[in-house]
């Protein structure tokens, strides 16, 4: 019922119309609604993968940090526990230079810590 009340009023306004347009304008606009509904999903669909793919990163790089940092501090806190050691045992004399240059070359040779060395003349210079 509802289509007979607009025929008339379609009629008239297609009259007018091409046949041709008629025909081409709707095929033309599907076309365009399913291209751009499929760009749009896509494009929701690549920034929730860049995001989890950034949080990923961001988390493993976080961890791959955490790890070297606790091992340059645990490295670094068992020299100082070694050194502390020795001090209070007597077999490092924080007097004699000789023995601590002597000494500390032996730990930097041992535990390749030739970055770590200015941290141990700090703990001697704190100590005396």
């Amino acid at each position: 019922m509802l289509f007979k009340l607009l025929s008339p009023g379609l009629g008239k306004m297609f009259n007018k119309l091409p046949l041709k347009t008629v025909l081409i304008v709707p095929f033309v606009l599907q076309i365009v609604s399913a291209v751009g509904l499929v760009g749009y999903f896509s494009l929701t669909n690549g920034r929730q993968t860049v995001d989890t793919l950034a949080n990923k990163l961001t988390n493993e790089i976080s961890t791959r940090i955490e790890q070297h940092v606790l091992g340059y501090l645990n490295k670094s806190h068992q020299v100082l526990i070694v050194t502390n050691d020795a001090i209070e045992s007597d077999n490092l004399d924080i007097y004699d230079f000789a023995a601590l240059r002597l000494y500390f070359w032996q730990v930097v040779k041992e535990r390749d810590m030739e970055k770590r060395l200015w941290q141990l003349w700090i703990v001697i210079i704190i100590l005396i």
